[in-house]
């Protein structure tokens, strides 16, 4: 239901800007006024939506799977919460380099929501961590090759001033 209000709102916003005025700088330059321009728009914030509504919906069955592993059953609701809750803090602690200790002091401040053990709010955090550093290590793998080859050529080193 949620997601229907969501997608009308969306249509609502599309629609009002295809009715909008021209602007006095298109009006001098003659361009003719392109809607299909606006429909690939439209697409693009329902696609857009659509990812993250998934990796919302990913991130909360990993919330749910960890769990389970761990031991502790919730309802797909509550890993919901977690995830939503947990995200909203780190969307919040943008300041800190990579939110390290902001997740884990999250999920230990979220733990009462869903009735878990603090120690089993370690253990989501930390998984959550560990999926995180098991996707960065491939870009990093490269970048360490990548500077071995710069440097093996000399690339990196500064021509020198006179």
């Amino acid at each position: 239901m949620a997601v229907q209000a969501l997608h009308r709102a969306v249509n609502r916003v599309c629609m009002a800007r295809q009715q909008r005025p021209v602007s006095v700088a298109r009006e001098t330059q003659r361009q003719p006024h392109h809607p299909p321009e606006q429909t690939t728009t439209l697409q693009q914030v329902k696609a857009s939506f659509g990812l993250s509504l998934l990796g919302w919906v990913a991130g909360t069955g990993e919330v749910w799977l960890v769990l389970w592993l761990v031991g502790s059953t919730v309802s797909w609701s509550d890993a919901l919460v977690l995830e939503s809750l947990g995200q909203a803090i780190r969307g919040a602690a943008f300041a800190v380099p990579g939110s390290l200790g902001v997740q884990e002091a999250g999920y230990l401040l979220l733990a009462p929501l869903a009735s878990l053990r603090p120690d089993v709010a370690l253990a989501l955090s930390l998984a959550k961590r560990a999926r995180e550093l098991l996707l960065a290590a491939p870009g990093l793998v490269c970048l360490h090759i990548s500077e071995q080859a710069l440097r093996r050529r000399g690339a990196s080193r500064a021509p020198a001033v006179e």
